[in-house]
C-alpha cells in the first residue's frame, strides 16, 4: 500500500475551508483547502495494490473517516465528495428521462443504489450510481456536501488547458485508466478502463488515438495520477507516443507550500473536485 499524508499544523483553524474527498476502487484520498490563504493545508492518500471489492472498500472508508474524524470534524464552507463508479451514462442536458437511459447500459438496484448527477459542461451531464450504504455513510458524517462523479477532477482539468491546442489526457490510479480528449478546451471524448499489464494500458491509449483519428506525433498525451517517468508504464507509453508529458499543476497547487515536494500530476483528480 502507498500512503501519503501532509499536514500544515500551523494553519489557522478559524479560516474558512473547503473539503475534498475522493473514493476510487483502489484508493481513498482527502484534502482541505484554506480559502483565506488560497492553498491546501492538509492532504491524505491511501492507495492499494489492487482494486478492492465493494464491501472491503466500504470498510476501509469507514476506518479512514474514523481515523480523520478530528481533522474533518470542523465547519467547512463546501464539501465535495467524488465517487468512482463503473456504472455511468453521459447524456446531453436536454431533459432526457435519466433512469430508462441509465438502465440501457447499466444494471440498477434501487434498494441498494443511488443515482447522482454531475454537470460536466453546460451541454452534458454524467449520471452515475453509488452504493446507498456509502451515500448514508457520508450523510452521517457531513452536512452540506455535494457528490460528484469520481472522474470529475480529470474532466475539469480540460478547462485549464490552452484553447488553441488539443490533448489526450490519461489519469492512472492503480489499475484504473480514465481517458479524456480535450478539443479546444472542451471535453470531446471520455471513457474509463481497467487494465492489468503495461501492454493493456498501451492498448487502450492506442485505441483512443485510432478511434478518434488523432496523430500520435502531434496530439500530446498528458499523464495524471501516480505515474513517474522512470516507471515501466511511462516507458511503454513513450515507445508509442513521443509527445508525452507529465501534467502541470493548477494555480492552487503551485501556490500551496504544503505540496511543493509532491509532483503536480499526482493529485489533480482529488484537488480539482473544488468548484
Amino acid at each position: 500500500m502507498y500512503h501519503l499524508e501532509l499536514d500544515n499544523r500551523l494553519h489557522n483553524s478559524q479560516h474558512a475551508k473547503e473539503l475534498c474527498i475522493l473514493v476510487q476502487q483502489s484508493s481513498i484520498s482527502g484534502a482541505i483547502f484554506d480559502l483565506a490563504l488560497g492553498e491546501f493545508s492538509f492532504l491524505n492518500l491511501e492507495l492499494w495494490d489492487e482494486p478492492l471489492l465493494p464491501q472491503v472498500l466500504e470498510d476501509k472508508l469507514k476506518n479512514w473517516l474514523s481515523r480523520h474524524q478530528q481533522k474533518f470534524n470542523q465547519k467547512f464552507d463546501q464539501i465535495f465528495i467524488g465517487i468512482d463508479s463503473p456504472k455511468f451514462i453521459v447524456l446531453p442536458n436536454t431533459g432526457i428521462d435519466i433512469l430508462p437511459a441509465f438502465q440501457v447500459l447499466n444494471t440498477y438496484h434501487p434498494s441498494r443504489e443511488i443515482i447522482a448527477t454531475t454537470v460536466v459542461e453546460d451541454d452534458f451531464n454524467i449520471h452515475f450510481s453509488m452504493a446507498k450504504s456509502v451515500w448514508e455513510m457520508f450523510n452521517h458524517h457531513f452536512e452540506g456536501k455535494k457528490f460528484l462523479f469520481g472522474d470529475y477532477g480529470i474532466l475539469k482539468e480540460v478547462k485549464f488547458l490552452p484553447k488553441d491546442q488539443n490533448f489526450l489526457l490519461a489519469e492512472i490510479n492503480g489499475h484504473h485508466l480514465s481517458l479524456v480528449y480535450s478539443e479546444r478546451a472542451h471535453v470531446a471524448y471520455y471513457n474509463q478502463f481497467e487494465f492489468q499489464t503495461k501492454e493493456d494500458l498501451l492498448y487502450y491509449v492506442a485505441l483512443a488515438y485510432e478511434e478518434l483519428k488523432l496523430d500520435r506525433n502531434f496530439i500530446p498525451l498528458l499523464l495524471y495520477g501516480l505515474i513517474e517517468m522512470e516507471s515501466p508504464l511511462y516507458q511503454t507509453l513513450f515507445g508509442y507516443v513521443r509527445n508525452i508529458r507529465l501534467a502541470p499543476g493548477t494555480p492552487e497547487y503551485k501556490a500551496s507550500e504544503l505540496l511543493k515536494e509532491t509532483p503536480p500530476h499526482f493529485l489533480n483528480a482529488l484537488l480539482n473536485l473544488r468548484k
